[in-house]
């Protein structure tokens, strides 16, 4: 008899079995003398700043959203609901935070997780772009697919199974084990992995905690990426200006510094909300009473150091896309200015 979710719904007595045994790693369990696959949770996040408020928008509408939802639940903290039956996963619980953390968690076989981690982020991401954005928020959903916002993803696996951590750092974490790679900080849809236990309740806020890091610093990576290619935009937009021979191609530059300006502005936006953001999320880590496994795994995972970092960055991002873009904005409407004879000492037309 091998164990699966729709076994046990007929025969309580396996999982009841099951949480009896111990789980050594690596090692598959035996049940009638046949061997059972571990289980492994994954969790799989994304983050993007938001609001008390656009927690009762999401709930608001989920009778909207074209999926099977069960136990709907919200308070001023979150909201959560599970989904079923999505494309033959098992119930797959989501929740979106206050502060912008949404996460899908769902348990899988612990054989190949990795592989089966990935698959299903991609999944969740196409879920939570095109299934819930773009009904309960559809401002954001514009702003995702115009890639003004980044959605970038983080994965944890919770497993008592055996991975194969070459090319990871591991450390040890009051019986834990955690494999990361601390290089892979700015890219998204990195694993980590958490051995030892699949209790998520156990280290949920870490997991929470450690999430955000990963995510936000895809977010500023992503922004500067963004404001690299807007500077490279506005020196193209001053040699065309200046390089304008007749009305015609001056309107198309015109055109275009309109489109960068409010492409700038809607950036700039975002990332105000996001530093206010990180440090409302730093603020919680500092004051939040953490027990003595879990200040391990906070230890072990660096979580306390990726806030520094993200603070560090949020600092020099907050300088680029402040002064140093609007000063450039307004090299361009000054060559703009020129170029239409409205230069004047008190002239106060323009974008700024």
């Amino acid at each position: 008899m091998v164990w699966s979710a729709e076994v046990a719904d007929e025969c309580e007595i396996v999982p009841t079995l099951l949480a009896r045994i111990p789980r050594p790693l690596g090692r598959s369990i035996l049940f009638n003398g046949k061997p059972i696959s571990p289980m492994a949770k994954v969790v799989v996040a994304t983050w993007f700043p938001r609001t008390y408020l656009n927690l009762f928008e999401t709930y608001s509408a989920l009778d909207k959203v074209n999926l099977q939802l069960d136990e709907k639940k919200y308070s001023t903290r979150g909201v959560s609901f599970v989904i079923k039956g999505y494309k033959g996963y098992p119930d797959i619980r989501f929740t979106q935070r206050w502060h912008g953390l949404h996460y899908f968690t769902v348990e899988l076989p612990d054989d190949g997780i990795g592989a089966k981690a990935e698959a299903f982020m991609k999944e969740m991401q196409n879920l939570l772009l095109e299934k819930i954005l773009r009904v309960c928020h559809t401002v954001t959903y514009r702003n995702i697919v115009s890639d003004y916002m980044p959605l970038d993803f983080d994965i944890v696996v919770l497993t008592n199974g055996f991975v194969d951590t070459t090319g990871y750092t591991v450390k040890e974490a009051a019986g834990l084990t955690v494999a990361f790679k601390p290089e892979d900080s700015y890219y998204g849809g990195t694993i980590t992995y958490i051995m030892g236990t699949e209790d998520l309740d156990s280290v949920k806020m870490v997991v929470r905690f450690y999430s955000f890091t990963q995510i936000a610093f895809d977010f500023l990576n992503n922004m500067m990426k963004a404001l690299i290619r807007l500077f490279h935009n506005a020196d193209a937009l001053i040699a065309d200006i200046e390089s304008a021979k007749d009305e015609k191609e001056l309107m198309e530059a015109i055109k275009a510094l309109e489109a960068t300006v409010e492409e700038c502005s809607s950036r700039r936006g975002k990332m105000k909300h996001v530093l206010l953001n990180l440090k409302l999320r730093e603020e919680e880590l500092a004051r939040y009473p953490f027990s003595q496994k879990e200040n391990a795994l906070v230890e072990a995972l660096g979580v306390v150091e990726w806030f520094k970092h993200l603070e560090a960055d949020g600092s020099y991002m907050e300088i680029l896309w402040g002064d140093i873009m609007e000063s450039k904005l307004r090299n361009i409407q000054s060559k703009l200015d020129v170029r239409l004879g409205l230069r004047k000492p008190d002239n106060k037309k323009g974008w700024f």
